[in-house]
């Protein structure tokens, strides 16, 4: 890794030196740290190396503390606190590489609780775990440790880890997941001891089996004083819905072993409930001013589960609240209330028998309920803040001055400062973009142990930030509205600082929190002073809103403009300034202006503290400015002037002369002021071009003049005219203008003109608001209607004559009356065709259509069809718009309306010479057929008269959803669809609300799904071609490349609420793809912008977007190849050989070989080789012509270590022009980029050489060929020889290449047609043998078994009642068998006595179980340290078998009511697939198999044929006998005995073997159509096939046999076939049960598929299968092994979980046995690897295995030869599922563990389930096992007989019963024994 020196505060300026520019450049390229200045402060930045990503990071955690550790891909890096890396690991063992790095994701990365030791986990290996010396990341302590975590991708990485100190100071772990497992559940207690991090066997969430589906996703661990607590969401259900739920789990600190202790409560956050992340912190003032600022507090981020808006909710949970929520949960679910229940669907229930004293007083006992519980009532707070639109994904929380502030990181890569106040309602008070790639904030970032500085994590940068940015705040307001909780105004320093940086006395720092204003002058007395009335300066008292607290020494001053004078502190919050200015210091009043402002400022040690405006008016000069209302000017303003009316003038005096009118300041409504005559009007109407007087009225003017001047402008032009009196009433004097005539030229109705009067020259009355308006009546009422429907006011009349309007008096009485006016009359209407469904919006424009809208007639008739007027549409006299109704059929026809005289009431009609039609749309067809889900697909509809109607009538819906409109022909129309669900969707027409066409239909389709580009690299230059390979791409109509640059450019500070001071310009190009096939587009790579950076890409079909982001999928951008160039004008590049050599560098990075094209003018250079810095071509072989290309020449840079000139890419790209130029140009195009490195000129070699050389030259050929010839002719001979071998041998390998090809193909073809088993299997039955056949099975061999059965026990005597009670004594029974099983007994012996034991004591079962345990109790002790994994392994003495037997009566009720059904299943599965290929009946080997050593190694042409069975039924009572014709599957390959079993199987499915007849004493003969006997079959007769010494097996193929053949079993007279000849071996049976008869030792050898001496001779050579037809690779068929497996795999399965069922209770046996060894395992310090040995060699080994692997020992059926190898291998896999060692896989390994690899870490889980299943079944009561064991009793005739073998024993080992017995002292034992047999 690169490190660059830092480059400080040149990045805030303005400039860079130039010198610099390479260096940047270089640090952005690497892996660096980079101070950022953003606000006048600096980020430290370090950056990911190129191709890997950060996932996690451990900021500093104490303030020794000075590193910070962060785990990327397949890296580990050590920082100091300045981001330099100190130490740099890579982490890559088991991982893959991707472009060079590799490929080794971090999942998980934390300090232990010392701080000592680093754990990291990695998602290689399953997400193997390192232990690393926290001060030496080099130093690995364990590399090979327990997993903590599953793999998932580090974009969702959702887990948590809590280092902590356990009750007894052990080094622990908690460890929240998100995928669960049966090891440990989704939150679990790992400890950390020796280097290692082990599970702690219970401490973990437990998941009961099939509850998988949780998906936890943890945000949150801590420990708070004795408790530690877990914040997650999860998988709830609600309203039979899965949904999102958060959740606080609380565990006690102390409960490390099995988490009883652990409650977990709901959590919701207004009405947001899916938890993103949290933080917790002291509440400090974030709650409110009652709660303790001292208790903890969780602040958690909430969104909503669907996650669309991105909303983010802030709410905040104190931990009392949550403490006092669990205990009510604890009180729920222990006494009796409805809110709380065990978690996680566990089948135990909450117990309302414990009460509520025992939760208060052992909160963390292990005497409450064995399950975990779960809150059922969420705990709701209500929202502190919501973020519309931004998804917080960090959450950091400090504390400054005792209020909280949360830095929230955001998934678009911002970083959000959050004041928790609730004064101020939690604002965000700062919103900055942080560097880099866009990309989120991850939820490791940090804050150091100081608070001064934030440590932020994103994918490819860590950012160090300080916590403030105060000195960005420039002025006092901006610092103080800021709410930056760390900021404050410093008064006495001008700026915003920390408390730290300012003097602490009262009011030097206002904090920005808890001030809301700046020092200021909020008022001075005086507040105004006047120029005229300034004699002597008097003192103005300054009153401010704070006033800084002053020391010994301190002095206040003011300035009053520019004059200084002193100051005296008069309260606390004001100041006095003892003098004003004078007169003489006054400066000049502003031309324009009646006042001048002078700053009086508050200083104290010269920083002013204060400053307010003193202003010194002229009253005199305030009218100057106003011309309209003087008076109100004057006394209306904020100064003391008042108004003089006679004199008209404004004076700061408080009187005017006597005779003057006075108007006293602030009392405007006494102004002389002009109005209307009326009270309430503001405007005069007077009709333009008739001579007129204004009239109008004066208010408040004493002793009015009699005459005035009236001045009216209109339109920039004054008219003056004379004003008269009229007189006066009630304060009011009147008058009117002089007559005159007035006009406007402005082509609107009306005209408002001002109206201003003096009353003396100069002398102007205020105006209030008073104007004359003028009017036209012509101007925009241009017909009769509308001049009459005019506003009364105006007295607008028609006139007849002249046809106008005007004002009533112009028409001479030619005036029309109300209702005279012309008919209406219409013009034009559109549209003019519309749908026969109606809906048309018809506008009709015309004259006199009415006067108001109630004069036209509803409706208007269109072609005879009611079209309904829209009365808000209406136009007076001029537009009338109405909606047509349907039209039965296409019609024709005029536009008629009515309208209605306002006077007469009559209707007059006007009708339309122009016809409306109405026409039916032809809807024909559509394009295309189907488009996405997401919509936006171009739908085009063709077909005829689709423009009817208006605009916007016609409507396409595709469904129900609108398909949005963008070009409407008659023949075709287009849109575009909106988003829907796949599926066929119907596409409809609608020209109104009704549906009227929906003929065609539309398909909505799934969106496309990329899953893969290539190639993924590019050059920045782009124009490399790229596969873009995924699902359903042909289905859109566009498909565009885009990509997204950015380049940051810095702006101008402007003080926001939100701001950042660097800014992403973001630039998005894109190109269109071009579309293959269903699966592939190609597409060209965009061109990055110069000084951008690659940001993203995404493909865009038809609007839907998917990003390329995935590992297959993402797209790579590098920097453009550089190039040397060749040659220059002057100096072309000389071409002299058949090589033409570029050099460059970066030229393989991102492009093929065969993506290069060079040419060489207008021919092209073969390119053959290319690497990073060279590339190599083949020129054409003459000098082509020039290209003549037009471009210009770029830039070029002199590189010294290539001593070449590097070229930049052409921009434009080239195209031919008109130039000639001399020379050839050497062009070379890498995708989009083109290079022109000069000109080329070929040059001939030097051909002619000396005399002398030439002659040595040709003397040295002729020696060289002479050489030459003699070895050719030396090697000839021996040349042709090994020719003719060769040849030989290319012949042989020919011939043996195509047979293992055309044997491969069939054997794939064989692999890919598995069997589907389940529709071929018929179970109408299970043959489970009744329950004392069963014990004798399993408990006896056959060879015993015969003998007990045949045995007859003699008369019970009286010693055998004595030995009988005998062995009811406890005692004697163990001491009994112990001493038989200590005797020399072969182990035969020992396991017979054991059965008989178990028979014997069978009717009493609780005395069995109580001496097994004694037995196995003592068994134990005595082995336990010398080889406790041995245990219960083997059954060599007494009590292993006994053991044995123990678990076959306990499973018995399991095997009939559940298991059994399975299990037979499977049996008959193996059955039925190994049956469907070919079996040879001699050998015993099978094409399908699972026992590589029974796997016919070769190929037999078969044939499946279904042959037609005659049944024969037997009739009912008194009924006729009757047959039935069945279908048979065989075999034409199948021997006759195998079809003979095959129709038995398949005749009676179900039935007992012991019920079927036997095969033997069948004949299959074959049956005409009517029924009649033919042919009779067998193995061997007199048309078998006799080769030498071997007779082949007769098989079907060998009777010629067809499909649809008819035959019978039928039974036969003799054993033997006639005319058979004899066979060797006594009572020989082929595989499938024919029997074959006797011969002579010389007679001949049978076989079927394979002959036995061959097929022994190639087992030898080639190790166990046969080569045949030249096949001499008998792995090859290997692959029927994989077939076999996928065929039964499924039943396989249903069978293992069905015997490790976690559904119900194990049985009350299992149970109690299990827990003894549990019991036993805490006696002797056995580890629960060990105790997990024990079960399985005493269940699955004893039982399941010998079960699985002889199923006639619990089910009556056969066990047929070929059948037994499979068996043996499904019984061993079931064993290794059940073990817990580790297997190994290599290419050595077995097939058949080969064959199950994959299941075995699942079935291995399922069995760990099954363990903690039973361990956690509550365990029976004594009442209820002892009841359950008198169910499993046996009374049977085979007990007496086990007594009598029993007393047979007893008294064969008479002596040595007898001195154990006394050995122990137990005399009354020996005597009672000694007198059994004593009295015999």
């Amino acid at each position: 890794m690169s490190r660059g020196r830092q480059v400080r505060n040149r990045f805030c300026g303005t400039t860079v030196m130039l010198s610099n520019l390479y260096l940047l450049s270089f640090l952005l390229t690497v892996s660096i740290t980079v101070p950022i200045c953003i606000a006048s402060r600096e980020w430290l930045q370090f950056t990911a190396p190129e191709g890997i990503s950060f996932s996690h990071l451990i900021p500093p955690l104490s303030s020794t503390s000075k590193v910070l550790y962060v785990a990327a891909t397949g890296r580990l890096f050590l920082l100091n606190t300045s981001l330099k890396a100190v130490a740099n690991e890579t982490v890559c063992k088991g991982g893959g590489s991707v472009n060079g790095h590799c490929d080794n994701h971090n999942q998980l990365l934390s300090l232990d609780a010392s701080s000592t030791k680093l754990v990291s986990c990695w998602s290689v290996d399953d997400g193997i775990c390192h232990v690393r010396y926290a001060s030496d990341l080099s130093r690995l302590q364990r590399s090979d440790l327990n997993q903590l975590c599953e793999y998932q991708s580090v974009a969702d990485d959702a887990s948590v880890v809590l280092p902590y100190w356990g009750p007894n100071k052990e080094n622990l772990l908690l460890v929240g997941k998100t995928k669960m497992d049966t090891d440990s559940g989704p939150l679990s207690t790992k400890i950390l001891c020796n280097d290692k991090v082990c599970r702690l066997e219970r401490a973990r969430v437990r998941m009961p089996e099939g509850n998988f589906g949780f998906n936890h996703q943890f945000v949150l661990a801590f420990h708070s004083s004795k408790h530690l607590y877990v914040l997650f969401s999860r998988n709830v259900q609600k309203n039979g819905k899965h949904r999102r739920g958060s959740f606080l789990g609380r565990l006690c600190l102390s409960d490390v072993e099995v988490y009883y202790s652990y409650v977990e409560v709901p959590l919701s956050c207004g009405s947001m409930d899916v938890v993103r992340v949290g933080a917790v912190s002291a509440a400090g003032r974030s709650l409110d001013d009652h709660s303790d600022s001292n208790q903890e507090v969780i602040f958690v981020a909430f969104g909503r589960d669907d996650d669309k808006d991105g909303d983010t909710s802030l709410c905040a949970f104190t931990l009392d609240d949550i403490n006092r929520k669990i205990k009510e949960t604890y009180k729920a679910c222990y006494t009796g209330g409805d809110g709380a229940t065990a978690a996680y669907g566990s089948q135990i229930q909450c117990n309302d028998n414990i009460g509520e004293r025992s939760v208060t007083d052992w909160p963390c006992g292990s005497s409450h309920l064995p399950q975990q519980i779960t809150g059922l009532k969420a705990f709701t707070a209500k929202p502190l803040l919501t973020l519309p639109g931004t998804t917080v994904t960090a959450f950091i929380v400090a504390q400054e001055h005792g209020e909280n502030v949360a830095f929230l990181g955001s998934r678009a890569g911002h970083l959000l400062k959050v004041a928790l106040s609730p004064k101020h309602d939690y604002p965000v008070y700062e919103n900055i973009t942080l560097p880099g790639v866009p990309g989120h904030v991850n939820k490791d970032s940090g804050i150091d142990p100081s608070g001064e500085h934030l440590y932020i994590l994103k994918d490819l940068q860590v950012v160090k930030i300080p916590v403030e940015n105060c000195g960005h705040y420039k002025t006092c307001l901006f610092c103080i509205r800021s709410l930056d909780p760390y900021c404050g105004w410093c008064v006495l320093q001008q700026r915003c600082t920390r408390k730290r940086e300012c003097s602490d006395k009262a009011n030097h720092w206002l904090r920005s929190l808890e001030h809301t204003n700046c020092p200021s002058v909020y008022s001075l007395k005086p507040a105004s002073l006047s120029y005229q009335n300034i004699v002597n300066p008097q003192p103005v008292v300054v009153n401010l809103s704070s006033l800084p607290e002053l020391s010994d020494g301190d002095e206040l001053t003011c300035r009053i403009g520019k004059l200084e004078v002193n100051a005296s502190r008069t309260t606390m919050t004001s100041v006095t300034c003892t003098d004003s200015l004078s007169s003489k210091d006054l400066p000049k009043l502003p031309s324009g202006s009646d006042h001048v402002d002078l700053n009086v400022t508050v200083l104290l040690r010269g920083v002013a503290i204060g400053t307010a405006p003193l202003s010194y008016y002229n009253c005199t000069a305030s009218v100057v400015s106003s011309d309209i209302n003087p008076c109100r000017h004057c006394v209306g303003r904020q100064w003391s002037c008042n108004w003089c009316v006679k004199s008209h003038h404004c004076t700061h005096l408080g009187t005017c002369s006597a005779d003057d009118q006075y108007v006293q300041h602030g009392q405007p409504s006494l102004c002389p002021t002009i109005s209307g005559i009326h009270e309430s009007s503001t405007s005069y109407y007077i009709p333009v071009g008739i001579p007129w007087d204004i009239q109008f009225a004066v208010n408040n003017l004493h002793n009015p003049p009699a005459t005035v001047q009236c001045d009216v402008m209109i339109e920039g032009n004054t008219t003056h005219l004379k004003g008269n009196r009229n007189g006066s009433e009630n304060g009011k004097t009147f008058y009117h203008c002089e007559e005159s005539e007035f006009s406007f030229s402005s082509k609107s109705l009306y005209y408002k003109a001002s109206l201003n009067v003096q009353w003396e020259s100069g002398k102007r009355l205020d105006n209030a608001g008073y104007n004359v308006t003028f009017y036209d009546c012509k101007r925009t009422h241009s017909d009769c209607s509308q001049c009459q429907a005019s506003d009364d006011v105006l007295r607008c009349e028609w006139c007849k004559s002249s046809a106008d309007c005007m004002y009533e008096t112009q028409c001479n009485g030619d005036t029309a009356a109300s209702g005279d006016c012309p008919p209406p009359n219409i013009i034009s209407f559109e549209p003019k065709r519309g749908p026969t469904d109606g809906g048309t919006k018809v506008t009709i424009c015309g004259t006199d259509l009415g006067q108001k809208a109630n004069d036209i007639q509803d409706p208007v008739v269109i072609a005879g069809v009611r079209c309904n007027v829209t009365i808000s549409s209406y136009r007076i006299s001029q537009r009338v718009v109405c909606v047509t109704e349907e039209a039965v059929r296409p019609i024709s026809g005029p536009l008629e309306l009515d309208v209605r005289l306002p006077v007469s009431k009559q209707q007059v009609r006007a009708s339309t010479t122009d016809n409306f039609t109405f026409e039916v749309p032809v809807f024909s067809n559509a394009s295309p057929e189907r488009g996405f889900e997401s919509g936006e697909t171009r739908l085009t509809l063709y077909g005829e008269k689709l423009d009817l109607g208006h605009e916007g009538q016609l409507e396409v819906f595709v469904g129900p959803v609108t398909c949005r409109m963008e070009t409407v022909l008659p023949s075709k129309v287009e849109c575009i669809t909106g988003p829907y669900s796949p599926g066929e969707q119907c596409i409809v027409l609608q020209f109104r609300k009704k549906v009227q066409y929906c003929n065609l239909t539309f398909t909505y389709i799934k969106n496309p799904v990329i899953s893969k580009i290539s190639p993924q690299d590019t050059y920045y230059g782009g124009g490399r071609v790229v596969t873009v390979t995924g699902e359903r791409i042909d289905a859109a109509q566009q498909v565009q490349l885009f990509i997204e640059t950015t380049t940051q450019y810095r702006r101008r500070r402007h003080f926001t609420a939100f701001h950042s001071n660097i800014k992403d310009e973001v630039n998005k190009s894109s190109t269109k793809c071009t579309v293959v096939n269903k699966s592939q587009a190609l597409c060209h790579t965009p061109h990055v912008p110069a000084n951008h950076k690659f940001s993203r890409a995404w493909l865009e079909f038809d609007g839907h977007t998917v990003a390329l982001n995935g590992t297959d999928t993402k797209l790579n951008y590098y920097s453009d190849p550089q190039l040397c160039l060749a040659g220059s004008q002057e100096e072309p590049y000389q071409v002299m050989g058949k090589i033409v050599h570029v050099q460059g560098r970066n030229m393989k990075k991102a492009i093929t070989l065969g993506e290069v094209k060079v040419s060489i003018g207008d021919e092209e250079c073969s390119v053959s080789t290319l690497d990073d810095n060279a590339l190599y071509c083949k020129p054409p072989p003459s000098e082509p012509q020039p290209a003549n290309y037009d471009f210009s020449i770029p830039s070029a840079d002199e590189d010294h270590k290539l001593n070449c000139t590097l070229v930049q890419p052409l921009s434009p790209h080239p195209e031919i022009g008109k130039e000639v130029v001399k020379r050839p140009e050497l062009m070379v195009q890498m995708g989009g980029l083109w290079y022109y490195l000069g000109p080329v000129q070929y040059t001939e070699p030097p051909t002619k050489l000396p005399p002398g050389a030439l002659a040595g030259v040709i003397t040295a050929i002729v020696l060289s060929l002479l050489l030459i010839l003699a070895v050719m002719l030396l090697l000839r001979y021996k040349g042709r020889r090994a020719k003719r071998r060769y040849e030989q041998i290319l012949m042989v390998m020919g011939q043996l290449e195509d047979d293992v090809r055309e044997q491969c193909r069939r054997e794939f073809a064989d692999f890919m047609q598995v069997p589907e088993l389940s529709n071929q299997l018929d179970v109408t039955g299970m043959p489970l043998l009744p329950y004392g056949r069963y014990l004798e099975r399993m408990l006896f061999p056959l060879a015993q078994r015969k003998l007990l059965l045949n045995y007859r026990a003699p008369p019970t005597s009286a010693s055998d009642m004595k030995f009988q009670r005998l062995l009811d004594n406890e005692a004697f029974m163990v001491k009994f068998l112990q001493t038989l099983d200590k005797s020399q007994l072969q182990q035969s012996d020992r396991g017979h006595i054991a059965s008989l034991t178990t028979v014997a004591l069978l009717d009493r079962p609780a005395f069995l179980w109580r001496v097994l345990l004694c037995l196995i109790t003592d068994f134990i002790s005595n082995n336990v340290e010398r080889k406790p994994k041995l245990l219960f392994r083997r059954t060599e003495t007494v009590v292993e078998k006994m053991l044995t037997n123990w678990m076959s009566v306990c499973l018995f009720n399991s095997l009939r009511d559940s298991v059994g059904k399975n299990v037979f299943m499977l049996f008959l599965a193996l059955r039925t697939q190994i049956g469907l290929g070919p079996v040879d009946c001699v050998l015993q080997r099978a094409h399908f198999t699972l026992a590589e050593s029974s796997l016919l190694c070769t190929h037999v042409d078969n044939r499946h044929l279904t042959i037609k069975v005659i049944k024969q039924e037997e009739g009912g009572p008194g009924g006729p006998a009757g047959q039935q014709l069945l279908d048979i599957m065989v075999l034409d390959c199948d021997s006759i005995g195998q079809v003979k079993h095959k129709i038995l199987d398949q005749l009676y499915p179900g039935t007992p073997f012991s019920e079927l007849p036997d095969p033997e004493s069948l004949t299959l003969e074959l049956r005409s159509l009517g029924g009649a006997t033919g042919l009779a079959l067998s193995d061997i007769d007199q048309t078998s096939e006799v080769n030498q010494s071997y007779i082949r097996c007769n098989t079907l193929k060998h009777y010629n046999i067809w499909d649809k053949t008819t035959m019978m079993l039928v039974p036969q007279s003799s054993q033997f076939t006639p005319g058979a000849p004899p066979l060797p071996g006594p009572n020989r049976r082929s595989l499938l049960g024919e029997r074959i008869p006797l011969m002579s030792p010389d007679s001949l050898q049978p076989w079927h598929l394979i002959k036995e001496a061959e097929e022994e001779e190639e087992r030898r050579r080639v190790g166990g299968c046969e080569k045949h037809h030249g096949t001499a690779i008998p792995e090859i068929y290997l692959t029927r092994l994989l077939s076999f497996k996928m065929g039964i795999q499924e039943l396989m399965q249903d069978a293992f979980k069905a015997i490790h069922s976690l559904d119900g209770p194990a049985p009350p046996g299992i149970k109690m046995f299990f827990d003894f060894l549990d019991q036993q395992a805490s006696n002797y310090g056995v580890s629960t690897d060990i105790v997990h040995i024990w079960k399985s060699n005493s269940l699955a080994l004893r039982f399941w295995v010998q079960l699985l692997k002889d199923p006639s020992l619990a089910f009556d059926v056969e066990i047929r030869p070929e059948l037994q190898s499979t068996l043996d291998i499904i019984s061993q896999t079931f064993m290794d599922f059940c073990s817990n060692y580790d297997q190994k896989i290599t290419k050595d390994t077995p097939t058949h563990r080969l064959l199950f690899a994959r299941e075995l870490p699942r079935c291995r889980h399922l069995v760990d389930n099954y363990y903690e299943h039973v361990a956690n079944q509550l365990a029976p009561t004594e009442q209820e096992f002892n009841n359950w064991l008198e169910q499993q009793s046996y009374t049977g005739e085979l007990r007496q007989v086990a007594m009598s073998e029993l007393y047979k024993y007893g008294q064969r080992y008479y002596t040595q019963i007898v001195r154990s017995l006394e050995d122990e002292g137990n005399e009354g034992l020996v005597e009672r024994f000694q007198e059994v047999y004593y009295k015999v």
